[in-house]
C-alpha cells in the first residue's frame, strides 16, 4: 500500500490517525504521487496501532457476512462460503499473535 501508493484500509487508517500536518503531508504524497518513506510510515503505522485497526475491520466484516450468511444455511455453496471466513480468520489469528 505505501510502495505503490494505493488507498487502502492501513493507509486510510493511517490517515485517520495522524495529526493534522502529518496527514497533510501524506496526502499530498499520495496526490503527487511523491515517494512515501517507506521505513518511516511503516514504524508510525505501529506506533498508531494501524494492525489492531485493521484486524478489528476484518473480525467485523466476518461477522456481518456470517450473519447474513446464516438465512441461507441449508443452500450448498454457504457452508463452504463460512470455511472461507474460516481459513481468513485463521490468518488475522495468526496476525494478532505477531
Amino acid at each position: 500500500d505505501l510502495a505503490t501508493g494505493k488507498l487502502t484500509l492501513p493507509l486510510m487508517l493511517l490517515l485517520e490517525k495522524l495529526p493534522p500536518a502529518e496527514r497533510a503531508e501524506l496526502a499530498d504524497s499520495l496526490r503527487e504521487g511523491r515517494p512515501l518513506g517507506l521505513a518511516a510510515k511503516v514504524e508510525r503505522m505501529r506506533e498508531l496501532g494501524i494492525a489492531d485497526g485493521v484486524i478489528a475491520a476484518i473480525d467485523r466484516e466476518l461477522a456481518q457476512a456470517a450473519a447474513a450468511l446464516a438465512p441461507f444455511a441449508a443452500l450448498t455453496p454457504t457452508p463452504l462460503m463460512l470455511a472461507l471466513g474460516g481459513v481468513l480468520q485463521g490468518q488475522v489469528a495468526a496476525l494478532r499473535n505477531r
